[in-house]
């Protein structure tokens, strides 16, 4: 039988910023973040909160159907 597991990952960190104001904080994180100097990828500094979803009564329908089918496949 086949089933339809979403997988959420979730990554986070903290970082310490010098800025004026909490807003100044955040855009000065988020530019770090888009221009890569911000590491979410370091055990040391990764919250990870991965979930799993059985997803199945949604995507099956899908599937059966044809209109979907594009998925990873774990046997």
């Amino acid at each position: 039988m086949k089933f339809y597991i979403a997988v959420e990952e979730m990554r986070s960190t903290v970082v310490e910023v010098e800025a004026e104001n909490s807003e100044e904080a955040k855009q000065k994180a988020e530019k770090a973040y888009s221009e890569d100097k911000i590491c979410l990828n370091n055990v040391d500094y990764i919250d990870d909160g991965t979930c799993f979803y059985d997803e199945t009564d949604k995507y099956k329908p899908c599937v059966e159907s044809g209109l979907c089918a594009d998925f990873q496949k774990i046997l």
